[in-house]
Parts: C-alpha cells; sequence; structure tokens
C-alpha cells in the first residue's frame, strides 16, 4: 500500500465522530552524565528522565557500566517518596 493510499485508509476509518489519527506531543527530557557522580561509572555512563506526556510522572533510563541498562517508571508521588527515603536520617 502506498503512502498516500495509507494516510487516506486511516482517515476514513472513524468510530463514531473520532478520527483515527496519532496525537504528536513533546515530551521534555533530562540528561546527565553519571561519571561526574559517581566513583564507578564509566566515561559513557548516563542517566536520561523524561517526563510523561500526562505530567503525572517520568520514565528513568539508567546506562551503566556497573549495572547494565535499567528502565523503569515512577509516578511524581513514588519519586518524592524515594527522595524522602534517601535522605531520611533516623539520628535527628
Amino acid at each position: 500500500m502506498e503512502k498516500d493510499e495509507l494516510k487516506t485508509s486511516v482517515n476514513e476509518n472513524i468510530i463514531g465522530k473520532i478520527e483515527l489519527s496519532p496525537t504528536v506531543k513533546q515530551r521534555t527530557t533530562k540528561f546527565m552524565n553519571l561519571h561526574h557522580y559517581c566513583l564507578f561509572a564509566g566515561r559513557d555512563d548516563f542517566i536520561e528522565v523524561t517526563e510523561w506526556v500526562n505530567g503525572e510522572g517520568v520514565d528513568i533510563d539508567l546506562h551503566s557500566k556497573h549495572s547494565g541498562e535499567t528502565k523503569f517508571s515512577l509516578t511524581h508521588g513514588e519519586w518524592d517518596c524515594l527522595q524522602m527515603i534517601m535522605e531520611y536520617d533516623e539520628n535527628v
């Protein structure tokens, strides 16, 4: 199927009054090299944090020679709780 034919067939597929076409969104991504912060990190190791389109959380990609490639997602509430746990000092 040619590109123009595919576009036409997608635009003709309508459920009720909703057109079946993709929505294009931009997401904010922040990137940081790990070797400035971690003694065990290699020069190419990094963390990338991308905010969800709905603004309710983030996707986290961690690439390091120590732990390989790790991907996970957190809501903002989970992120806040993680930060609180990391900063908790039971001696205070």
